[in-house]
């Protein structure tokens, strides 16, 4: 089921990491920093977000929960 969208398919499901890989290595296998995606929520919604984090917004802290303001 997509955590995004709440799409089940059988077809085309991701395993996402939350916070990306490139922020935090460390927990490219941590089952907590997992999640499905649909395809689309995985290229659409998801990839925006990592565009903006990317670009310095929003900073996430060394945990990996998200430093002031909230993920939008």
């Amino acid at each position: 089921r997509c955590q995004i969208c709440g799409l089940i398919s059988r077809r085309e499901m991701f395993a996402d990491h939350i916070v990306p890989r490139k922020v935090r290595p460390d927990l490219a296998m941590e089952p907590r920093n997992l999640q499905t995606l649909c395809g689309t929520c995985h290229s659409g919604a998801k990839r925006a977000l990592e565009l903006r984090t990317a670009k310095g917004w929003p900073q996430i802290e060394r945990d990996g929960s998200p430093k002031g303001e909230a993920w939008t």
